[in-house]
């Protein structure tokens, strides 16, 4: 460790000295480190010269100027300056190496610190974890040392993708059962994040469970559901009720089970679900982090394209007591916590939303329980609500022909869309197993 930071201080000193004595390397270090980046004084100072850099035209004379009469000593640092050599390229090496010793050493003093608590805990998966996540938040900074493409540089790679997704080998995910969720989103692409609102017991968790499950059995994809709402055993038996036909009622209390249920369970159960990746988490998480934590292992290892929250409203936040002041604002919090996760692990995201009481007879987002933020977050918003209830008069035609609404019909509108245009509804038919099927898009 002793030799590490060395070498560190060593490299951290010609970078600065570089910066004094040829500015123009300052540009390259500026685009890549902070001051944080640098111990004690050496931070101030780098501090400084951004200051400068911000005011004047930064030139070697300026620095050294301002640096007489100031509290700090550069000579040293000139002076290594000098013997450097004014060469971009070795410059980014040098920076490289830098950052490369400080994630390092780093990630080291956190093992270190943490191994004797993790030993003594008897929660030591849960510290592993949280440990996981400071390791994997240190090594996406140290990514930040990347030379970056200009537009041009990029076209052959954007031309060949719009030729790939003409050609039917798109990225993006479609649902077999549900053409006008489809039509609405045209796929759900990676970094889509997409979220179904609706009042209590409108049927939300219902119909985000059947749109990721026909886009996993129709795309042949991993799928990842979080449940903050039911346990895993209740997702469980409403998953096999949806697609082996027994009503979930009846999975809830097995003593209602009659022999016929018995045997469709037996014999369809293996069948539906043979080819399928389903992964289900519903462990209480602690804040948002775990979510990332547990997706991000699932992507890396089992190859997840698409995730379900069931739902926003239910996640902690690492944030609480600190910066965030209400309910809302953590909410706000969290909608873009799931956003930038769906940006960064590339896959779309569903995440399910309450709206409050008002929600029940007028069904739209500006009655989004606790949050506006999560509209705003999300490439696309739909409501989902049963017909019956709202006070709104929907005509409902299927071939030019009204039919009359029922009890388990149930209305999704694409409320709102960054992508596409909104304001589409659709009709649903729930059995009583949990199974919608799509029955017109022709509604007005």
């Amino acid at each position: 460790m002793k030799i590490k930071l060395e070498k560190k201080l060593k490299i951290e000193l010609e970078i600065l000295g570089a910066c004094i004595y040829y500015p123009s390397l300052f540009d390259l270090a500026k685009r890549i480190l902070t001051q944080k980046d640098f111990s004690s004084e050496n931070s101030k100072i780098f501090s400084i010269i951004c200051e400068l850099d911000e005011c004047e035209q930064l030139s070697s004379e300026l620095i050294i100027d301002y640096f007489k009469n100031s509290e700090f000593d550069i000579g040293d640092l000139i002076s290594i300056g000098s013997k450097q050599v004014e060469n971009e390229f070795l410059f980014e090496q040098k920076l490289k190496r830098f950052l490369d010793l400080k994630f390092s050493i780093v990630a080291e003093n956190k093992l270190i610190a943490n191994l004797e608590k993790i030993k003594a805990s008897e929660q030591g998966l849960d510290l592993l974890i949280e440990l996981r996540n400071e390791i994997d938040s240190l090594i996406e900074t140290n990514g930040r040392f990347q030379k970056e493409k200009n537009f041009f540089e990029c076209l052959p790679d954007i031309i060949s993708e719009i030729e790939l997704e003409r050609n039917g080998k798109s990225e993006s995910l479609n649902s077999l059962r549900f053409p006008s969720f489809n039509r609405c989103t045209k796929g759900l692409l990676p970094g889509n994040l997409c979220t179904v609102a609706g009042a209590w017991k409108n049927g939300k968790t219902t119909f985000g469970l059947n749109v990721i499950l026909d886009i996993s059995f129709n795309e042949n994809v991993p799928i990842g559901i979080f449940s903050l709402e039911m346990n895993k055993k209740e997702i469980a038996r409403k998953l096999l009720g949806m697609y082996v036909g027994v009503d979930y009622e009846k999975l809830r209390n097995p003593k209602s089970l009659i022999d016929s249920d018995v045997s469709k369970l037996k014999q369809n159960a293996i069948k539906e679900f043979v080819d399928s990746k389903i992964y289900i988490n519903n462990k209480l998480l602690n804040n948002e982090n775990e979510i990332r934590a547990i997706t991000k292992n699932w992507v890396k290892n089992y190859g997840v394209k698409i995730i379900l929250v069931d739902y926003i409203g239910l996640i902690k936040t690492s944030q609480k007591g600190k910066s965030l002041e209400n309910r809302e604002r953590e909410l706000s919090f969290i909608s873009q916590f799931l956003k930038h996760m769906a940006t960064e692990l590339n896959i779309p995201i569903i995440s399910l939303a309450q709206l409050n009481r008002q929600g029940l007879t007028n069904p739209s987002t500006e009655n989004l329980a606790e949050s506006i933020g999560i509209a705003r977050d999300s490439d696309f918003i739909f409501t989902i609500y049963k017909p019956l209830t709202t006070s709104s008069k929907i005509n409902i035609t299927v071939d030019g022909k009204g039919i009359p609404i029922k009890e388990n019909h149930f209305v999704v509108k694409l409320s709102d869309s960054r992508h596409t245009k909104s304001g589409d509804h659709f009709l649903l038919e729930l059995d009583k197993c949990g199974l919608f099927r799509e029955i017109t898009s022709n509604i007005k």
